[in-house]
């Protein structure tokens, strides 16, 4: 998937499923670095939670202390296609 706003393009790296819940992790490729991003998919609500993220290595995501309330997707967002991807 790309985005013409950010000039970038997404990969899924890696998944896991556990209890219902999808443990994903995905980078995004842009000109000036690489961000790898951790989330938490919960398909049957159509939720999700970023649960940590890093630069330039997956090595380097640092998973965050508080993981948040699980949100809804928003339409035309990288996370939005996420979901979309795990969940289909």
């Amino acid at each position: 998937m790309s985005d013409k706003y950010y000039q970038g393009k997404y990969f899924l790296v890696s998944q896991t499923k556990h209890n219902n819940i999808n443990t994903v992790i995905y980078k995004s490729v842009f000109k000036a670095e690489t961000v790898y991003s951790k989330m938490e998919i919960n398909c049957r609500t159509g939720k999700y939670r970023k649960i940590g993220e890093g630069i330039n290595n997956p090595k380097a995501i640092e998973d965050f202390t508080n993981k948040g309330s699980w949100m809804t997707p928003v339409y035309e967002a990288s996370h939005y296609d996420v979901v979309k991807f795990v969940c289909k």
